[in-house]
């Protein structure tokens, strides 16, 4: 689990991914346009290492790289309308509250 305040720690992010580790970022308290950046980034990152990145829960978002299974459904954890597949207009609800 990150908690990423800067551009940089997408670098942190993109090797663990490298390393076949999946990563769950928390958002919470990020400015908007840094966690649009990181988003950004790590999707490029997921998709060159052939993985993914789904929206796990409001600012929570899950990424890893192929062959990670992720076996806990964390998304039991939250209510049905923060599982579905993030897009621009959850990405500027949550961060423009």
């Amino acid at each position: 689990l990150t908690t990423p305040k800067n551009f940089e720690s997408a670098q942190e992010i993109a090797d663990h991914m490298r390393e076949g580790r999946a990563v769950l970022m928390n958002f919470e308290g990020t400015d908007y346009e840094i966690a649009r950046r990181i988003v950004d980034f790590i999707s490029g990152v997921a998709y060159a290492l052939e993985g993914g990145i789904k929206k796990v829960g409001q600012g929570v978002f899950l990424c890893a790289p192929q062959g990670v299974e992720v076996t806990y459904d964390v998304r039991s954890n939250f209510k049905s309308s923060d599982t579905a597949e993030w897009d621009d207009r959850d990405f500027e609800k949550y961060f423009n509250q």
